[in-house]
């Protein structure tokens, strides 16, 4: 079963812009006695929001552990919203070139698409290199104490996407359990 926290009262709005924000909204939740048992961070905790770079804003968010420590000794859990649409101008992006690790179109281009401020690739999910890969992404995030992570925007794969790993048949579906 998944833990008794995932079961309460979750707080989440679009969205969250500084780590300052979140820890009076919990501050506030207590002092009013709303029952709350998670505090979700939506798509402004990345530098440039919405950006899915899986790396908090150092400036709004300065110390994301310390945020998390606190507020667990409250009685919250942190969770945070990322997407696999990933911006051609962000880190990941960046990163995950190297290893192909962005769906592709038939004449072997990133298959980029219109989102957010920016185009951005989908993470190709087929590949096992890119899921080792992003698993130590995400595990970054659950050593600062992030308990869980929303995974958006992953509803299935582009028919005409071409795919390390799996046919574009199989992946229009199979994209989502992939992903999640």
């Amino acid at each position: 079963l998944p833990p008794k926290w995932t079961f309460g009262h979750w707080m989440s709005r679009l969205t969250y812009q500084s780590q300052e924000e979140v820890e009076r909204t919990a501050r506030e939740l207590r002092q009013h006695q709303i029952p709350t048992d998670v505090i979700h961070i939506d798509t402004g905790w990345y530098r440039t929001m919405g950006n899915s770079d899986l790396i908090f804003d150092p400036v709004r968010f300065p110390d994301p552990a310390g945020m998390c420590r606190r507020l667990k000794e409250m009685g919250f859990r942190i969770t945070l919203w990322q997407t696999p649409n990933t911006a051609v101008h962000n880190d990941l992006y960046n990163e995950l070139a190297p290893m192909q690790g962005m769906v592709r179109r038939h004449d072997g281009k990133v298959y980029n698409r219109a989102g957010y401020d920016d185009d951005c690739g989908l993470i190709d999910y087929s590949s096992p290199e890119v899921v080792d890969f992003m698993k130590k992404k995400f595990q970054g995030l659950f050593d600062l104490g992030i308990a869980a992570i929303k995974v958006d925007f992953g509803e299935g794969g582009p028919m005409d996407g071409v795919y390390q790993g799996y046919s574009p048949e199989a992946m229009h579906n199979l994209y989502a359990l992939l992903y999640n």
